[in-house]
């Protein structure tokens, strides 16, 4: 299983990120916006500087690429609690 972060930050701002808060899985750039495009999760220009930023969104993929399980909020500051992943990995939803 592999766990990664995509953020809409620069790659420099992402590596910065990952560092300062000690995560121990990659943290990836979309500078681009090409993926929050192709997953259609796009809020428009709701960054305070007035760009483009993505819907917080928790997507669990098998290892076939499969979309299993997708969590969005409106509100960066909710997350799925780890047990509730864990048990949606393990099939038990």
């Amino acid at each position: 299983m592999e766990v990664f972060g995509i953020s809409v930050d620069s790659p420099e701002d992402s590596r910065a990120l990952r560092r300062r808060l000690g995560l121990e899985f990659p943290l990836l750039s979309d500078a681009g916006r090409e993926l929050i495009d192709l997953m259609q999760i796009r809020y428009r220009r709701l960054n305070p500087s007035g760009g483009d930023i993505a819907i917080p969104t928790v997507v669990y993929a098998d290892r076939d690429g499969i979309i299993r399980w997708v969590f969005q909020t409106d509100d960066y500051r909710v997350r799925p609690r780890p047990e509730e992943i864990l048990r949606i990995i393990a099939g038990r939803n």
